[in-house]
């Protein structure tokens, strides 16, 4: 059953997955691979209501975004639901739904600048067992695809730390 909880977990992941398309997005259209676009409070200034910010490149960006919010905190939130539930639960489906639509755009915004992982990913991901050989014919490359628009969600944006807290709570 999706739960209230569950449903704001996924809403959450959604939204971080729309703030990592939209840095990737406005640092590949301006060239700027390494000052990237997003900004995030790294300390307070002296007056303790000013965040001082640095510049996070889209690299930045997405290892942000797999190390801490997929990682360390979305896989395990759902680890036991994607082990424990039947195929067919409705958790375990949003779940996938979920990790489809977060695959989609994490590949697209990997793809300028890892272009050979996302292209072995995006092999594997269309269903073959075995690298490609020399002359095969596979399913068309990761550049062919359009790049998907995530749909932007509205989300509370409070400190990470404390969203996540309330979020994982007594499980």
């Amino acid at each position: 059953m999706l739960t209230p909880k569950r449903a704001q977990i996924e809403r959450y992941i959604l939204h971080e997955l729309y703030e990592l398309d939209q840095t990737a997005r406005e640092a590949f259209s301006t060239y700027q691979f390494n000052k990237g676009a997003r900004r995030l409070p790294l300390l307070l200034s002296a007056d303790a209501l000013t965040p001082i910010t640095l510049p996070l490149a889209a690299y930045q960006a997405l290892s942000a975004f797999s190390n801490s919010t997929l990682s360390s905190f979305y896989f395990d939130v759902t680890k036991d639901t994607l082990y424990a539930s039947s195929l067919s639960s409705l958790a375990r489906r949003h779940i996938i739904a979920t990790l489809h639509t977060v695959y989609d755009t994490y590949v697209s915004v990997l793809a300028p600048m890892a272009p050979l992982l996302a292209e072995e990913i995006h092999h594997f991901r269309q269903g073959a067992s075995a690298d490609p050989l020399e002359g095969d014919k596979g399913k068309g490359s990761v550049f062919e695809r359009v790049w998907p628009v995530p749909v932007r969600l509205a989300f509370p944006r409070r400190h990470d730390a404390g969203q996540r807290a309330d979020l994982l709570g007594p499980r």
